[in-house]
């Protein structure tokens, strides 16, 4: 009660919060907002009125605001439509249904539009009683169609989910007290030529304790099963054949399996026996070359059995030589048919499908809905045709049998076609007459099959209307004439068996002319009559009128009359509902003489064209007057145009004015270059393009010729990859073909050769040093592509690669490496070229140790020889004969004057002078010349030091 409560409560405080927030455009809507607060009232009702008002005085104690919203409701006039929905089942034609809607009511609006979830195209009804019909939809889908009041979608109405699940169907139909006999005469081969005999069979009634009928006939009318009616074989009893109930029970063990089912199944690697056979056989002699009949398998053992229980049958045909053929074979293939040799795995995923192609339905788990079932048995091939190629007049034995395999259980069944035994049955079909809606027009023919070749065993003979038709002999004729047509065969010499055939031509639309000319000179308009002069001769045939003004269909006009105020040329064109199409043209003029400018031209290459208006009538005192591309002004009877367009001639004499429009077109040859003739030793990625530069190569049409044959290529680019080596001719022209250009090329082999040398230019092994706590200077490596080709015409493209990498963005025949941090350094730089398909590469490792110097990277300011501590008391310089060498020292006193000198210098003065006399304390300059560049200081050392002779 507490949650009803709140619910209300909830409710009345979302519409009355609402009227804030609606602005004056749904004053109109009212209703449908009232019907919706209020559903259970009628907006037209007094007590409603009543109830709206008690709701204003309530708001007004509450809140005059929205009182004041509540009393300027408006009561719509927009009502509901009303509508009833069907689904119709439309499964002659597939796994599908329509839906039918019936429009009852409109609820006032003049139209709603009836439409469905699906994407069909929405209807306009504009009367009740009207039925939509929307589809086909595949079974299973859920369709909603809404019916919405054309002037106010507020107003709709929508049915529920509607949908067909499956195909409705009855169930076949059994019956086991035919004997055999008439089952295989009667039912299988119908053919009162038919030579058969010998027939015997063998089921579970012919076996003491067991009495299982496994032979019997069977009608599929009315149900979705593929085969109508014949003869069913099972290994179980037959009468339980018709669905849906499962059948598994099977037969006795007292009723036996065939030996020749046995040998069957184990060829297939089946070794375990079959039980409960059901057999038919007889003798027969064949009237044909080739026999043929129709059947499918049903079981019990699909999806659950199919991976192993390998049920089966098998028709056997014996000739007179004792050779047997099983014909009951997946198609083309000899492999017998079984659960195990046509079966899907979607019922079944243990194991693999073989030849789904061929299974057709299955009811149950992931397939259709087991009551839709028409048989017993889970699942059924297609229609399949047993057939073999026989000799005429011999005769011939046919064992016809099914079995279960391995145990009793879990039935299988053939079932053969009524009729379909074909060893010389003839059929012409149904009369071709007007009545049936198939006659052939007039002024045309038709071929009758009689489904029988003459042979040596059969005669045939034609007649009609009961006359011979002289040296027809064949098995179909083609005729051009009513009657009523008869063929005759006698099969043997003596059994004669016939068809006929009535035949009509059904009439053509006739006009006492081609051509009709009329002329508007005097009118506005004149009526055209398009009615056929033979319109007497279609009184049970509908005939359907088009018209077209100068070849462009006129929408809209169906009828036998057009009123037409525009010169030009009207073809009317009227069939029949037989399709038989007669027309005829009028030609409408301005005047009581004809203009003409000719066919519509295209020219090729050409400046300019003599435009002359041909008249037919008298035309004395005629003026003319031209309209088109640069004819401003011309008025006599030729004129000379040069731009493409349409042209107009007016022509009027004695008051009257007759026109005729040309339309030229002033065309170019199509301009393109294939270039010049290629030599290469690969085809890959070699293109012609024949794309004319002068129109769009969508405009332009293209023929190609490889060698002088032409090859299937339509557009401007060909592959010669496609086709190899030669000679390639294209002609393409735009809408004229002959306003046309050619060229050719060749593409020759020849053999491209290429190779590469990686060389650098500085040494790639080397130690790079530089000072302790300073940056090291880079060090920079140009890695050269030398390379050589031979009959290459393209340019070489490069690809270099890092220890294995590409390195992007690099594709000359150059690549900088540099090395500028410390490090050890030991890269592969590798480069491949690649020229028309020739490829070569060439690789380098570098060697380069980055690190500071061993020895110091900087001289001294300062030694200090008089302390006698034996430290710093020489100008120690050897670390620079381990690196570049010293040529010589020069050192200078303060005044400039040179105080020592040493060639080869490395650690020899402690201040002395030339002499080796002891130099007095103070600042000293020297220059130090080294005997290769330093990567410190170059070639020339400068700098100062101070000599402290002052003993401590």
């Amino acid at each position: 009660m507490r949650k009803n409560l709140l619910l209300l409560f909830c409710t009345l405080l979302i519409i009355t919060s609402a009227g804030f927030f609606i602005s004056s455009e749904i004053k109109g809507n009212t209703t449908a907002f009232v019907e919706n607060a209020f559903p259970m009232k009628n907006a037209d009702s007094p007590s409603f009125a009543a109830e709206i008002d008690g709701v204003a005085k309530l708001e007004r104690e509450e809140d005059l605001d929205r009182m004041e919203w509540v009393r300027s409701l408006e009561v719509a006039q927009c009502q509901n439509p009303t509508a009833s929905f069907d689904v119709v089942s439309n499964c002659q034609y597939g796994e599908q249904f329509l839906i039918e809607t019936t429009v009852t009511g409109l609820g006032g609006a003049d139209a709603v539009i009836v439409s469905d979830n699906m994407g069909s195209t929405p209807q306009t009804v504009t009367s009740a009683g009207t039925v939509v019909t929307f589809g086909p939809y595949p079974n299973g889908v859920n369709v909603v169609v809404t019916i919405t009041n054309a002037d106010d979608d507020s107003c709709k109405i929508q049915s529920g989910n509607l949908t067909q699940t499956f195909c409705p169907t009855d169930y076949i139909t059994v019956d086991d007290t035919y004997t055999v006999e008439d089952l295989v005469i009667d039912v299988l081969i119908d053919n009162p030529c038919a030579q058969v005999f010998n027939i015997t069979s063998s089921t579970g009634t012919n076996f003491a304790g067991d009495g299982t009928p496994g032979i019997g006939y069977f009608s599929g009318d009315n149900t979705t099963f593929p085969i109508s009616s014949g003869i069913i074989l099972s290994s179980g009893d037959v009468n339980d054949a018709p669905g849906p109930t499962l059948d598994t029970h099977g037969g006795g063990t007292s009723w036996p399996g065939d030996s020749d089912l046995d040998a069957l199944a184990s060829s297939q690697g089946s070794n375990n026996g079959t039980n409960n056979a059901s057999i038919i056989e007889f003798d027969f002699i064949p009237y044909t070359d080739h026999i043929s009949f129709d059947y499918l398998m049903a079981s019990a053992e699909y999806g659950t059995f199919q991976c192993t229980f390998a049920d089966i049958f098998g028709f056997f045909l014996t000739d007179e030589n004792g050779n047997t053929q099983n014909i009951a074979v997946v198609p083309n293939t000899n492999t017998p048919v079984a659960v195990t040799t046509i079966r899907d795995n979607a019922y079944n995923s243990s194991c693999s499908s073989v030849n789904p192609e061929y299974f057709d339905k299955y009811y149950g788990t992931n397939g259709l809905p087991a009551n839709a079932n028409p048989v017993t048995y889970r699942g059924y091939t297609v229609k399949l045709t047993a057939e073999a190629d026989v000799i005429p007049g011999q005769t011939y034995h046919i064992k016809l049998a099914v079995a279960d395999y391995s145990d009793t259980s879990w039935d299988t069944a053939v079932f053969l076609q009524a009729g379909s035994f074909e060893i010389g049955t003839i059929d012409l079909g149904p009369d071709l007459t007007v009545e049936n809606q198939n006659a052939p027009c007039e002024q045309s023919s038709a071929i009758l099959d009689s489904g029988i070749e003459a042979s040596d065993h059969a005669e045939i003979s034609w007649y009609k209307d009961n006359e011979l038709i002289e040296g027809e002999t064949e098995g179909t004729i083609e005729i051009d004439e009513d009657g009523t047509y008869t063929v005759i065969v006698i099969y043997g010499g003596s059994c004669v068996v016939s068809d006929e055939i009535v035949v009509e031509f059904a009439p053509v639309p006739e006009f006492e002319f081609d051509e009709q000319e009329e002329s508007l000179c005097g009118y506005d308009s004149i009526i055209l009559d398009g009615t056929p002069m033979n319109i007497d001769e279609f009184p049970d045939m509908d005939v359907f009128y088009s018209w077209y003004f100068e070849g462009n269909e006129i929408q809209g006009e169906t009828n036998s009359e057009l009123e037409v105020s525009e010169p030009g040329n009207y073809v009317v064109e009227v069939t029949t509902n037989l399709g038989c199409e007669g027309s005829h043209t009028f030609i409408v003029s301005d005047a009581g003489f004809q203009v003409d400018l000719g066919e519509d031209l295209v020219f090729c290459d050409q400046e300019n064209y003599e435009l002359t208006a041909a008249v037919e009538g008298d035309i004395s005192g005629a003026t003319f007057e031209w309209e088109g591309p640069g004819l401003e002004g011309e008025t006599g009877q030729s004129v000379i145009v040069s731009q493409s367009g349409s042209y107009t001639v007016n022509v009027t004499a004695e008051g009257c004015t007759g026109s005729a429009t040309v339309n030229l077109q002033f065309d170019q040859s199509p301009q393109f270059d294939l270039g010049s003739d290629i030599f290469t030793g690969d085809l890959e990625g070699v293109v012609l393009d024949a794309s004319p530069s002068n129109m769009d190569p969508d405009q332009a049409h293209f023929e190609w010729d490889f060698n002088g044959e032409p090859i299937p290529e339509n557009g401007p680019v060909v592959y010669p990859m496609d086709y190899g080596f030669g000679v390639y001719t294209v002609k393409v022209y735009g809408d004229n073909p002959d306003c046309f250009s050619i060229q050719s090329i060749e593409v020759e082999e020849v053999q491209i050769t290429c190779g590469v040398n990686l060389t650098a230019n500085v040494d790639i092994t080397n130690e790079i040093n530089f000072c302790d706590g300073d940056q090291p200077a880079p060090y920079e490596i140009v890695f050269t592509a030398n390379y050589e080709t031979e009959n290459a015409t393209e340019d070489v493209q490069f690809v270099w690669y890092l220890n294995g990498q590409v390195i992007s963005g690099e594709e000359g025949e150059n690549y900088t490496l540099v090395y500028e941090e410390e490090g050890d350094y030991n890269d592969e730089v590798a480069v491949e070229i690649t020229v028309q398909g020739c490829t070569d590469s060439d690789s380098l490792t570098t060697q380069i140790l980055v690190t500071p110097f061993e020895t110091p990277c900087t001289i001294t300011e300062g030694i200090s020889p008089g302390n006698n501590d034996g430290y710093n008391d020489y100008l120690d310089l050897s670390f620079l004969n381990n690196r570049s060498g010293i040529e010589k020292l020069i050192v200078y006193n303060r005044y400039g004057n040179k105080v020592y000198e040493k060639n080869n210098y490395s650690n020899e003065w402690y201040g002395q002078d030339k002499s080796g006399d002891e130099l007095p304390s103070s600042t000293y300059y020297y220059v130090i010349k080294l005997k290769n560049e330093d990567p410190v200081f170059g070639r020339v050392v400068r700098g100062w030091i101070y000599v402290n002779q002052r003993v401590n």
